[in-house]
């Protein structure tokens, strides 16, 4: 077992490598990870014994690489045997495992369900914008398994939202009324009845009028 000294160095890396995945450097990341990994074993059953393999698969995820799918399946076991996890353990676990299928493996179906996992666990930890983001993912999913013309709209949304910095529960409910499904007043009653063009302006309007009425 190490010391308390060692455990802070480990949450030092464990830290910096987050950091280094954040910026798209998963590389740097990976090498970071590497040379604590002896380290890390001195820990087992805590929180820093599952954050070692589950940024691993996170740093691997954004590489688009297989490699990531060894490292979040020994996450997953590794969680199972904490007393107490951490909040966001799950959510983490499973998003980058609906990643993974999706983008990595194109398996679209898999991927969904660990998305819907991933949004039990934010709805359980109060997180509306992360449960918020994970039901884009699975409605992305969704439209992509259709071969739904509304992909398009959808991808409009989200392109916006991050030209303007909207929220995702700005998207969220901006999908819900550019489909007819909010109607909430005259503004979102005009936009559900397709008096409006749907480009950029179309759904800046829209993400607008949402914002407003929260």
């Amino acid at each position: 077992m190490g010391t308390v000294t060692d455990l802070e160095r480990i949450r030092h890396v464990l830290r910096l490598a987050q950091r280094q995945i954040n910026q798209q450097q998963p590389d740097l990341a990976i090498e970071s990870l590497r040379r604590i990994k002896d380290d890390v074993e001195g820990f087992p059953d805590t929180p820093e014994w599952v954050e070692h393999p589950l940024l691993l698969g996170e740093a691997f995820t954004a590489k688009h690489s297989k490699a990531a799918k060894s490292f979040l399946q020994d996450a997953e076991q590794r969680i199972a045997r904490l007393r107490e996890p951490e909040p966001d353990f799950n959510f983490r676990l499973h998003d980058h495992l609906g990643y993974y299928y999706q983008e990595v493996e194109r398996k679209r179906s898999r991927a969904r369900m660990h998305y819907e996992q991933a949004k039990n666990s934010a709805v359980k930890v109060g997180n509306g914008e992360l449960t918020a983001r994970t039901q884009l993912r699975i409605i992305h999913i969704d439209l992509q398994i259709d071969n739904d013309p509304e992909q398009g709209n959808l991808k409009a949304i989200r392109r916006v939202a991050r030209e303007h910095n909207f929220l995702y529960e700005d998207q969220l409910a901006a999908w819900h009324v550019h489909l007819g499904e909010l109607t909430e007043g005259p503004t979102s009653l005009l936009y559900a009845r397709g008096f409006t063009k749907r480009d950029d302006q179309y759904f800046f309007d829209l993400l607008s009028s949402v914002r407003l009425r929260q």
